[in-house]
């Protein structure tokens, strides 16, 4: 009984599982490293220690835009909203 999985029983985990390939599921977990490490690196190129965690919070939601959209122009119109709201938010107060 402690045969290996058989091909159909292997199509059977998989199919349990998502039915992801392996390579497929390779490729899911670096696109989320790469989304981790672009929001990272964004938190720090803004150079504000205070506000680390909400840039890079930000910066992971535009790297997750950019991914789902394939274009960087909905990243670029939201960064300027978000920079525009700041600075009404700055003036305002």
């Amino acid at each position: 009984m402690n045969a290996p999985l058989s091909t159909h029983s292997q199509r059977g985990l998989a199919a349990r599982l998502g039915g992801w390939s392996a390579e497929h599921r390779t490729k899911a977990i670096l696109l989320w490293v790469a989304i981790l490490l672009v929001g990272l690196a964004f938190g720090l190129v803004h150079g504000l220690i205070a506000g680390f965690p909400v840039i890079a919070v930000f910066g992971w939601g535009l790297a997750y835009l950019r991914s789902r959209t394939d274009s960087i122009y909905p990243c670029m119109l939201l960064h300027a909203s978000f920079n525009a709201f700041g600075l009404i938010v700055g003036i305002a107060s």
